[in-house]
Order: C-alpha cells, then sequence, then structure tokens
C-alpha cells in the first residue's frame, strides 16, 4: 500500500466530486466506479485505470476518514499485463501512486469542490505535485 494524502475535506465532499480523470506530466489516472469499501461506513473505494508511456493498468482508489474533517488518500496501482509487466517494479508502481495521491490532494484542495467539473481533465505537472507534497 502507499502511503496516503491528509486532506482537510470530509469523504463524503471528496467522493462526490472526483474528478474525470486527472494528468500529471505523461501519467493518466482516469477515475471509475464505485466499489465496496473496507475499513468503516464512511470509506469509499473507487477502481481506475492508469497509463503512462505506452503502459496501463488498473489502481484503486482509498478515501478513509481520519476524523469528521479530514480524509486520507490511497492510490494503489496494479502492475499492467503482458509483457510490459516485467518494466514496472513495485517500488516504481509505489511512487506513481503517490504522485497520483498527491495530485489527487493538490486538486481538490487548489479547486472549489462546489466548482468542479466530474468530467474535466486537469494537468498538473509532476514537479509542482513533488514540492506540494514535500
Amino acid at each position: 500500500m502507499t502511503r496516503g494524502c491528509i486532506l482537510q475535506v470530509p469523504a463524503t465532499r471528496i467522493a462526490a466530486r472526483l474528478p474525470g480523470a486527472l494528468a500529471v506530466g505523461d501519467a493518466v489516472i482516469e477515475f471509475g466506479v464505485e466499489r465496496t469499501p473496507d475499513g468503516g461506513s464512511h470509506s469509499k473505494r473507487f477502481s481506475a485505470a492508469w497509463t503512462k508511456g505506452g503502459s496501463q493498468g488498473t489502481a484503486t482508489i482509498d478515501l478513509r476518514p481520519v476524523s469528521k474533517k479530514a480524509t486520507e488518500i490511497f492510490v494503489k496501482l496494479d502492475r499492467p499485463e503482458g509483457s510490459k509487466k516485467l518494466l514496472w517494479a513495485r517500488p516504481m508502481l509505489r511512487r506513481l501512486g503517490d504522485l497520483f495521491a498527491a495530485a489527487l490532494a493538490y486538486e481538490i484542495e487548489t479547486r472549489s469542490i462546489e466548482e468542479a467539473s466530474a468530467f474535466g481533465v486537469r494537468r498538473t505537472s509532476a514537479e509542482l505535485v513533488k514540492a506540494r507534497a514535500s
């Protein structure tokens, strides 16, 4: 599991306003349908698909409440299928998952949740996300 990013936003408000997709450099994650969560009544879990370069795979996004007004975001990427599977070691997937979690936290914190479009793709540079996460 990747390390999580903590937001000062309730999980129910985040889940209602997830973007359709999020791009960080040449890596893109597209959010899918909600799945059965683990970890409490207010936890949310979403399926997703990720691409980077010529590789693509599936992912799981977990939103877990830490308190009434704080939420932790986890992004777990699965290895791509086929011959590209050998190119993606677990530490690389963990780093990319951490980057997606930080980018999602950045997106939610900087964009008004009430005005967020659920169908837009917002591009963010990897350097901006890494600088914000450190």
